[in-house]
């Protein structure tokens, strides 16, 4: 490590007035000196520096070509300014990488774009501001303003993988265009139009006050969250004190086209309808996510919460909920695609109007789903009771409850193997029923259709009862463990086995009865057909 200090020092093109090698440490105490850049160049491929001065400012005046020193670090450290008007740049192969750490006891002038080939930069103004009047590109390395940050005539800030932090208030007096720009900060002011425009620049705002004065827009993602992480967010409507606040006038701002949109804070309100052309995120993983009767519009829907939700009006392709409490509704879900819910609670979704098309129930207590039309499920993982009411109910997986399970459709029911602690019910008002396996574990079995019912295998603890309004019964085997089997149908009814503790009663009124075996253990067997038994 080497260091030069002066009273006043200028770096200028050349080799300057300081030539001497330098030994570790090499410190040189003088009143003013000009620094030759050439010389500063070939000395960096030595090893690390610092350069400063102990009065007045330090002023590159030339530019600082970075060739050849493969990996460095440089630190300029000005007790008054440090003025930056000369470019920093590898000018050849651009494969060197300097880590550059500017400071300064009043400002930090960058008047001239900066390249670091990937390396970080850290800005550092004590008792002044930092003025960003170039371009700043970093790479894939990190760069850190800590103090109040003045941006203007700036077209690049930061580079493709890299992270822009900035601790102080920021002002941008002209368009800013960035990649991956996360900004964290007290009080955010952006007094002219903050732009992305490449595919995959982020904007990460993290901020406890946060003001647009003209739009912002990007083809990547952007999100909200307060730097203090006891904060609320609260979307649309009026400021609210100790919050970061969202306005209807900052939202009004954001223009269409982002990737995704993320709101996060210890709990979200929404003081508006929010409608968006690209998908939406609202997390409040450890806290409350309220909806507060408003809408939710967008391609795709993520909630994260860690209390109850309850949805209002909601339109999306996709939606995914995320919580430790219920969930309920009273707005209804419009999912033309994908609902997929996860809760330690309660699910009560039991709107009339409600479209969800295809669940996934990744994990739930109790559950009820009201559909208007069809609907089909993904996936389940019910540790409660589990009630389905639709237009027609469809499963591509086996469902499992910890208790009840209720199925009432007024088209048809059709589902791979259904099993539940309790007791099954299954009801096809105008059409008909087929089904895999069908256990109920600790409770009887009802299927009531009115087209035919097809099923494989049938279990339960008590009474079976399968009616057919209009058509046959076809099951390859039914169980009662301690009760009866009863089966009416309009048509034929086809079994391998029925095995009862109780009575068996089997009634065709236009068909014939196929079965065979049949086992009573302790009571009758009933056969009535219409045609051969």
């Amino acid at each position: 490590m080497w260091a030069i200090a002066a009273n006043e020092l200028n770096i200028a093109t050349g080799n300057g007035t300081i030539t001497a090698n330098l030994t570790t440490p090499f410190d040189r105490d003088l009143t003013t000196a000009t620094l030759g850049s050439n010389w500063l160049n070939a000395t960096l491929a030595q090893g690390d520096g610092e350069i400063k001065t102990k009065i007045g400012n330090l002023t590159l005046g030339s530019p600082l070509n970075i060739n050849n020193i493969i990996s460095g670090n440089l630190k300029l450290d000005a007790k008054q300014n440090l003025i930056l008007n000369g470019a920093i740049a590898d000018s050849t192969n651009q494969d060197d990488i300097l880590n550059l750490n500017l400071s300064a006891q009043n400002n930090v002038e960058i008047n001239q774009s900066i390249s670091t080939g990937g390396g970080d930069i850290l800005v550092n103004a004590k008792n002044g501001e930092i003025k960003l009047k170039n371009n700043l590109n970093i790479g894939t390395g990190k760069a850190q303003f800590f103090d109040d940050v003045r941006i203007s005539d700036v077209s690049l800030l930061g580079g493709l993988g890299s992270r822009i932090e900035f601790q102080g208030t920021v002002d941008s007096e002209s368009s800013l265009n960035a990649s991956n720009l996360a900004i964290s900060v007290t009080e955010t002011e952006f007094s002219d139009q903050v732009g992305f425009n490449a595919a995959l620049n982020n904007l990460s705002l993290i901020t406890d006050q946060l003001t647009f004065d003209d739009n912002i827009f990007t083809q990547g993602d952007i999100s909200f969250a307060p730097q203090n992480n006891n904060l609320d967010l609260t979307i649309g409507g009026n400021i609210i004190d100790a919050r970061l606040n969202l306005t209807n006038s900052d939202l009004d701002k954001l223009q269409n086209g982002f990737s995704n949109i993320t709101f996060s804070g210890k709990n979200i309100t929404l003081f508006r309808d929010l409608e968006f052309d690209h998908s939406l995120t609202l997390n409040a993983a450890t806290g409350k996510v309220d909806t507060n009767s408003f809408s939710l519009n967008a391609p795709d829907i993520d909630i994260l919460a860690a209390t109850d939700f309850n949805f209002d009006l909601v339109t999306a392709n996709n939606l995914s909920l995320q919580t430790k409490g219920n969930i309920t509704d009273d707005g209804p879900l419009n999912i033309q695609h994908s609902l997929t819910l996860e809760t330690d609670g309660a699910i009560a979704l039991d709107n009339g109007a409600n479209d969800f098309n295809q669940v996934k129930i990744q994990k739930a207590n109790n559950v009820l789903l009201r559909d208007v039309d069809d609907l089909t499920l993904l996936a389940s993982n019910i540790s409660g009771s589990f009630e389905i009411q639709a237009g027609s109910f469809a499963t591509s997986t086996a469902i499992n409850t910890g208790q009840d399970l209720t199925i009432t459709t007024t088209d048809t029911i059709a589902t791979q193997a259904l099993t539940a602690t309790g007791k099954i019910a299954l009801t096809s008002q105008n059409s008909s029923i087929q089904t895999g396996d069908v256990t109920a574990i600790n409770g009887g079995l009802n299927m009531t259709a009115l087209s035919k019912i097809d099923t494989d295998n049938i279990f339960a603890s008590g009474t079976i009862q399968l009616t057919n309004q209009n058509n046959l019964i076809n099951t390859k085997g039914i169980t009662s463990s301690t009760s009866t089997v009863n089966l009416l149908a309009a048509g034929e009814i086809t079994a391998t086995a029925i095995n009862a503790n109780n009575a068996v009663n089997l009634t065709s009124q236009g068909g014939s009865i196929k079965v065979q075996n049949i086992t009573s253990n302790i009571s009758t067997v009933n056969l009535s057909a219409a045609s051969d038994i």
